[in-house]
């Protein structure tokens, strides 16, 4: 029997492959997964619980599905992890935006914990949040009556949430923001900030192509984990990074962007 290579250096490439399987064909099989990925159960098993918290499936007896067409849920799910210090994440950068300002806000549970304290302040305050996540659009259109909403243009990803392509780039063409705000999945000192999927990396390049001030909010357990993505941009190309803790001072030391801790 063939020895199984070490699952860290191969989790990123595991993972693509499984989210790949899933969204052709919907529930795959942990067994089936394991022989055609030539690792063990145990490590499917691994790969399925790290994805399900990212929202990218939902685990089932003995497999997994795809999650539901309507992306909020996703976002629930992702979500539950690290909720206090996303929530302290995004209270200290809400501190960023004036009244009366239009700020362009990316996907992800961070940004929509950032839209929602946003919507606490009264409605006086003028506040305009452009996005691309169907998130907070949807539950905003309910719960978040103080702000006004608008979307981007672009292809809706009903698995992932969030709004891409070339009519997302074509509706912002024009338009230059004073803040924009989006979140990352992974930062690696040396390469930069990373997100999960080739289409949510365009996305976040073409918003930083149009703010003056680019914010990243991220926490702490996205640093140096191990596991690999897309680059959607390198330690010197931000000016803000919010999280929770910075450690070792990883964040800090690699880019010249100035790192806010929020739950020293």
């Amino acid at each position: 029997m063939a020895q199984e290579r070490p699952a860290k250096m191969l989790a990123a490439e595991r993972r693509r492959r499984i989210v790949e399987m899933l969204q052709s064909s919907s529930p795959i099989l942990i067994s089936d997964m394991a022989r055609e990925l030539g690792v063990s159960t145990v490590t499917v098993r691994g790969d399925f619980d790290a994805l399900a918290a990212r929202g990218l499936l939902r685990r089932v007896h003995g497999g997994a599905v795809i999650v539901s067409d309507y992306a909020f849920i996703s976002t629930n799910e992702r979500s539950r992890g690290h909720v206090r210090e996303k929530r302290a994440i995004a209270s200290e950068a809400a501190g960023l935006v004036s009244d009366h300002e239009t700020i362009l806000v990316g996907s992800g549970s961070t940004t929509f914990e950032l839209v929602r304290a946003l919507a606490s302040r009264p409605e006086s305050s003028d506040i305009t949040v452009v996005t691309n996540d169907w998130a907070i659009l949807d539950r905003g259109s309910k719960e978040f009556g103080n702000l006004r909403l608008a979307g981007t243009g672009g292809t809706l990803s009903r698995e992932h949430g969030f709004f891409y392509g070339h009519l997302l780039a074509s509706s912002l063409s024009d338009i230059l923001f004073d803040k924009v705000f989006i979140g990352a999945d992974g930062y690696d000192p040396g390469f930069g900030f990373l997100t999960d999927l080739a289409a949510v990396s365009e996305a976040k390049k073409v918003f930083l192509a149009h703010a003056r001030t680019k914010v990243v909010l991220m926490d702490s357990s996205k640093i140096c984990d191990g596991r690999s993505y897309t680059r959607f941009a390198k330690p010197g190309d931000v000016d803000m990074v919010f999280i929770d803790r910075d450690p070792g001072g990883a964040i800090a030391e690699s880019t010249p962007a100035r790192v806010v801790e929020c739950c020293v």
